[in-house]
Order: structure tokens, then C-alpha cells, then sequence
């Protein structure tokens, strides 16, 4: 993990905050001989609930060394192609999930244009919550299709995933409608 490399993301039509992201580059944990033998990953932000929804981010996992279980009581991004080249069993847990494309380039900025997506695949299952529309109508959260959330306009592009998607609890950090 690279603590103190953050990103920011810039979340307008969830949180309208700017997000500070720890990023985990998996190429550089595979490079580096401290890959976990168990491939469990329990990363966190001390202050995602103090300063809401600050996150983790994973990057550079094109490729993993081997089945890996990332867990994270904080919203997890999986940023570009990820786990492709000679594919493994992977799991993310985490309050959320966004799927960012290879294009990503925190741009994304509140009232601003969304930045344009590339196609991009992910090969993992995801364990995650969800923000509940409310009762008595109010903002549709977007059910199934949002369940990996999105911030990019995808127009044109395909963001191929497989694995599996289950969701068993209500967000608790990255939860605003």
C-alpha cells in the first residue's frame, strides 16, 4: 500500500465531496515479494468516517499474483483492467464499489461534465452495500445496474464484468441518495 498517495475523486452526484483515496497498487504488491500468502487484504482509512467517504483505491491489478480477498470497511475503487492476464479468484468486500475505467483521470468534479469512460474488464466478485431508495418515492439509487457505481459517462463503451454481485447490507459510509 502506498499510504499517503491519495487520489481524489470528486463524487458530485452521490456525496457532492471531494474524496481522498489510499491507493493499493497490486502490481507493485505482486513485485514485491510481501504479497499475502493467505491473498487476504484488509486495508482502511482511519478518518472515512470522520471526513466521509474517503476510500481505498486498487490500481495496477491487470494482473494478480494470486486469489485474493480484499476487504475494506471503507468504499473500495477498482480502477482499469483488472485481474485479466492469467485470471484468479478475487473478491472485493467493502461499504461500496465503484469500477473506474482504464481512461480514469480524477477529473470529476461537482457540476462539472463527466469524464469519458474507456472499455475496460474487471474479473471479480463483489460483496457491497447499497443506498435503499426511499420509501414514498424520492431518488430512484438505481438498483441492480448501480450496484458497482459509476463515474464516468460509459456512452459507447463496455465495461465488461464477470463475477458475481451480492449485496446484504445498506451502505454506512458512501451513502447519500
Amino acid at each position: 500500500m502506498q499510504d499517503g498517495s491519495h487520489g481524489v475523486l470528486e463524487i458530485a452526484a452521490r456525496e457532492g465531496k471531494t474524496v481522498k483515496v489510499t491507493e493499493v497498487n497490486v502490481a507493485l504488491l505482486n513485485a514485491s515479494g510481501q504479497f499475502p500468502e493467505n491473498g487476504l487484504i484488509y486495508t482502511y482509512r482511519t478518518d472515512a468516517i470522520t471526513s466521509q467517504p474517503n476510500g481505498i483505491r486498487l490500481k495496477n491489478g491487470a494482473e494478480v499474483l494470486r486469489p485474493m480477498t480484499v476487504v475494506s470497511e471503507d468504499p473500495v475503487d477498482v480502477q482499469g483492467d483488472f485481474n485479466t492476464v492469467n485470471k484468479k479468484g478475487v473478491a472485493v468486500m467493502s461499504d461500496a464499489v465503484s469500477l473506474l475505467s482504464n481512461a480514469w483521470d480524477d477529473s470529476k468534479r461537482a457540476g462539472g461534465p463527466l469524464p469519458a469512460a474507456s472499455n475496460t474488464s474487471y474479473n471479480l466478485a463483489i460483496v457491497t452495500g447499497k443506498v435503499s431508495t426511499p420509501d414514498g418515492g424520492g431518488n430512484y439509487s438505481g438498483g441492480f445496474e448501480n450496484l458497482p457505481r459509476f463515474h464516468e459517462n460509459w456512452t459507447g463503451k463496455t465495461a465488461s464484468i464477470r463475477g458475481s454481485f451480492i449485496n446484504i447490507f445498506d451502505s454506512e459510509i458512501a451513502k447519500s441518495p
